[in-house]
């Protein structure tokens, strides 16, 4: 009897070791998962911090190009504005006073004259002078021509700016026009000579027009001799500040 007491004591002993080692088991799995857990949800965290300061770059580079675009842009308008002017201007030529429209290429360097409404004596045309090769070009209208040559002084296209920007500010009411006479050489010249010459702005200038070279005549002291000029002159082509008159051969 004491001994079968002692087996169930000691079965009982055995399998209460067996319940607690179970438990043992059962905590350490807990213990396990909660840290599976915890590492899971840190990675997320993680995870979506970085994800976080990903999009938080982005955000920060593409407000960055956006304001960088929008003050390029500006300041591609404000010098759009800057380099292409236009003027409309009042030129007296004798007791004539005419209407120019002025167009300024600062990057070019290129003054480019028109006349809105052709007044009598005054011929129906266009003309383009280039400051930095120091040619001018007569679009001729009537004569469906073109007629290219020297400037006449070496102003720079700096102090035309200055006359025409007097004029907007209102220091001078008008521009007075000098007359300047230029011969004809009738052989026709082809447009690559022109601009090897004179450069692409003047040979895009006079493109598909029979083109022409001028020579500069100079004016006599003798009032006599200039009006000889006028009268086998052409009427007056509208340059900036100055009347061009083309003299026959």
């Amino acid at each position: 009897m004491d001994a079968k007491c002692e087996i169930h004591s000691v079965s009982g002993r055995i399998a209460d070791v067996e319940a607690s080692h179970a438990n043992d088991q059962k905590h350490a799995a807990l213990a396990a998962q909660f840290q599976v857990d915890k590492a899971d949800e840190l990675a997320a965290l993680r995870r979506m911090k970085r994800k976080w300061i990903i999009q938080t770059l982005l955000m920060s580079v593409f407000g960055t190009l956006l304001l960088v675009t929008c003050i390029a842009a500006i300041d591609l308008t404000v010098k759009y504005h800057e380099i292409k002017k236009i003027y409309h201007i009042m030129a007296k030529h004798g007791t004539d006073l005419i209407e120019e429209e002025v167009k300024v290429d600062v990057t070019n360097e290129v003054i480019r004259v028109s006349v809105p409404s052709q007044p009598e004596g005054y011929e129906h045309g266009e003309t383009l002078t280039d400051y930095k090769q120091g040619y001018m070009a007569i679009k001729c209208m009537n004569r469906s021509a073109c007629f290219v040559g020297k400037m006449h002084d070496r102003e720079t296209l700096q102090d035309a700016k200055n006359t025409l920007q007097q004029f907007k500010d209102g220091i001078i009411a008008s521009v007075s026009l000098k007359d300047a006479y230029m011969k004809v050489n009738p052989v026709l010249v082809h447009r690559d000579v022109v601009e090897d010459v004179a450069g692409t702005n003047i040979a895009e200038f006079c493109l598909n027009l029979p083109t022409y070279w001028l020579v500069n005549l100079k004016q006599s002291k003798d009032e006599a001799d200039n009006q000889s000029l006028r009268k086998r002159s052409t009427g007056c082509f509208l340059c900036h500040q100055k009347c061009i008159r083309i003299v026959s051969p």
